[in-house]
């Protein structure tokens, strides 16, 4: 058998409770996803099955593209929204800072390629552990600040939202190993606010798309 299932996560649901519920109807056969969305995130899921589990490798070196909700004027631990609140701007601050010309002349300023800090919610590991596991459960202890280089291929601005703590729809098409969430709190800092991501949503890896 092999079969490449795509799928439209909702929110509130991991990737692996995905494949768990899947499983039962391919008694006998791999199956696992191509890369992992996160439970606060919607949008496409790639589950392969049987022979097609050897393409889970290539899909992760896939370009992804995203809908990304940003909201300004604050920040949490975790850079979205899961995270307690840490920061918030004053609101004249807000009103001085953030405008259209502001945000596109912030987005303009990344580079095709940029040295992207690794957010201290992550898989990645340190001592053995990933560092999600030392914040949570040693959530004074200072992490090393790892950065890699990753890609931003194109940005659009889809919506924009003016309010206390005005919100930005971007689409979004990365590399592989692109945190959107850090990215969220790159643009702010660009434009000297507090900013983390509201939402998040996957429209397609490489090729696979949910838009038809």
């Amino acid at each position: 058998m092999e079969e490449i299932l795509l799928i439209d996560k909702p929110v509130g649901v991991s990737s692996a409770e995905i494949v768990r519920l899947l499983k039962p109807a391919f008694p006998g056969e791999k199956i696992g996803h191509g890369g992992t969305l996160d439970p606060l995130a919607s949008g496409l899921l790639i589950v392969l099955v049987g022979r097609a589990t050897k393409l889970f490798s290539q899909l992760r070196e896939y370009p992804k593209t995203y809908l990304a909700e940003i909201t300004f004027g604050k920040t949490t631990t975790t850079l979205d929204r899961e995270g307690e609140v840490t920061l918030v701007n004053p609101d004249k601050l807000i009103k001085e800072r953030f405008s259209r010309s502001a945000l596109d002349q912030a987005l303009d300023s990344f580079s095709s390629r940029y040295r992207q800090r690794v957010p201290v919610f992550s898989a990645v590991k340190y001592k053995g552990k990933p560092f999600y596991w030392w914040k949570r459960h040693y959530p004074q202890r200072r992490l090393p600040i790892k950065k890699k280089e990753v890609r931003l291929y194109d940005w659009k601005v889809i919506s924009l939202q003016k309010s206390s703590y005005p919100t930005v729809t971007l689409r979004l098409k990365v590399s592989s190993g692109f945190y959107v969430r850090q990215f969220a709190s790159d643009l702010g800092e660009k434009l000297g606010l507090a900013a983390y991501l509201s939402s998040l949503r996957r429209l397609a890896i490489g090729e696979y798309s949910l838009e038809g």
